[in-house]
């Protein structure tokens, strides 16, 4: 499975944040691959609609995700706006953030 993913900031651009990052499940130990299949199962991740959630007015940190996840011939993207309500789905966003924090 193959994770692309970028992430904006609506109170200020950060060029780290922002910058598109692959996550590539084969290259992580068993453990975290594991758990991301699980996450992204979860969160019903290729069953999501193309935009999820919407910014709250007023609410000048909020981060937008862009998340397209390959897996064999399925391939999805969604853009992810915070306040996420879906539990699921901020789990396995919060997953793939704190990865793009290692990398980085």
């Amino acid at each position: 499975m193959r994770i692309f993913l970028s992430m904006e900031e609506n109170a200020a651009y950060s060029p780290r944040l922002s910058r598109p990052v692959t996550i590539d499940s084969d290259q992580l130990p068993a453990d975290e691959a594991a758990e991301l299949r699980r996450l992204v199962e979860a969160a019903d991740f290729f069953g999501l609609p193309a935009n999820v959630g919407k910014p709250t007015p007023g609410l000048a940190d909020c981060r937008q995700y862009n998340v397209t996840i390959k897996e064999d011939q399925r391939r999805h993207t969604i853009q992810a706006s915070e306040p996420i309500e879906d539990a699921d789905l901020r789990l396995l966003l919060a997953f793939l953030s704190a990865k793009v924090n290692a990398l980085c």
